[in-house]
Parts: structure tokens; C-alpha cells; sequence
């Protein structure tokens, strides 16, 4: 706890939980970056709809899903996802809610440009009506698979959200640091109590 409280108040953010295949050494070293860190939503777009998307995102499996510069290619057996351009679907997409949004500070995130970003989420509907969608409900379908998700906010899509999900998980983790350092005084109490009584 006390690791998690320094990394926090240092700056450090929580990642979303990895999906099963995504080889984290790999991603190291390779440009680009997940979706969840280079875009952002759109003003218009409401605190419960931001939880919706992200949610929907993240259990189909997008979130973290690598978007490759242009030009590059997943290497043929690469233990990974990733969000490759198609084209364009009919009607409302990604594009509506989500806005490109790299930290030109990233050496990785900086080699996506903002022409590659916007192909990616125009390949995504935005609600149903495509082949592949999310919907602000936390609905999601790609294919022949459907499935629902729920989250109380958004946590990582925008540096507005990661910011308030690292000032949260700080404060919890400092909620539970006093409570094991109250356990741990009151066991040594008990333990000098029957140290007395022998």
C-alpha cells in the first residue's frame, strides 16, 4: 500500500486491466499506443455516456487494443490486438464522440498521426446499425458478438479522467494504509496483553 500510495502521489496512473494475449514486453518498444491514451471525448458527451463508451470499450476489448502508425503491420503470430483502419461505416461512429488526443511527449504515442486516430474510430459505429459498434449504454457488438457492460465513471480515456482515477485510487489506498496500521497496533496491544498474563 504504501508503494501504491508513492507511485500515485507521484503522478503514476492506473492502467486498465490487460486483456488476455496482449504481450506487454512486446508493446514496450513498439510505436504507436493503446486507444485508451491517445483520444479523448468530446465536450458534448456526458459524464454517464463517457462511462457507457468506456465501458463498452473496454469489454469488447478496444480499450487497449494497439493502434499501429501508418505503414506499420502487426507482425504475422504477434500475441496482441490491434485496431487496424477499415473502412468507414454508414452513419454515426467513434469519430462523434471521441476526438484524437496524443501527448507529443510520448516517443511512442507520437508516431500516430491525427489523420491514422480519426480512420480507426470512423471504422467504429456509434451505436447500432454496423457491423462493429459501442453504445452509451455500455452495449457493444462486433460480428456475431453482442454483450453489455457498466462502469460508474470513465476512468482512462482522457487525461481529465485518469487524473481523477489516480487522485481516487490515492485516497483509498490511504484509506487502507490507516485501517492495516490500526489492525497491526491493535494486534501488537493484544500481544503485549497476553505477554503480561504469562
Amino acid at each position: 500500500l504504501r508503494a501504491a500510495i508513492g507511485r500515485l502521489s507521484r503522478g503514476g496512473i492506473t492502467l486498465p486491466v490487460a486483456a488476455p494475449g496482449r504481450d506487454v514486453v512486446a508493446r514496450a518498444d513498439r510505436p504507436g499506443a493503446p486507444l485508451w491514451k491517445v483520444v479523448d471525448f468530446r465536450d458534448h458527451v456526458t459524464e454517464q455516456a463517457r462511462a457507457g463508451i468506456e465501458a463498452a470499450l473496454e469489454a469488447s476489448g478496444l480499450l487497449d487494443a494497439w493502434v499501429l502508425p501508418a505503414g506499420d503491420i502487426a507482425l504475422a503470430g504477434a500475441h496482441d490486438a490491434f485496431l487496424i483502419p477499415a473502412a468507414p461505416v454508414p452513419g454515426a461512429s467513434l469519430i462523434d464522440v471521441l476526438v484524437p488526443a496524443v501527448d507529443r511527449d510520448d516517443t511512442q504515442a507520437q508516431a500516430l498521426s491525427t489523420s491514422r486516430l480519426e480512420d480507426v474510430l470512423r471504422a467504429v459505429g456509434f451505436g447500432p446499425g454496423s457491423t462493429a459498434w459501442v453504445d452509451p449504454d455500455g452495449r457493444y457488438a462486433f460480428g456475431p458478438v453482442e454483450g453489455a457492460f457498466q462502469k460508474v465513471r470513465a476512468q482512462h480515456i482522457g487525461h481529465g479522467a485518469r487524473e481523477e482515477n489516480r487522485k481516487l485510487r490515492l485516497q483509498e489506498a490511504t484509506h487502507a494504509l490507516e485501517g492495516v496500521e490500526l489492525s497491526i497496533e491493535e494486534n501488537r496491544s493484544a500481544q503485549q496483553a497476553l505477554r503480561e498474563r504469562m
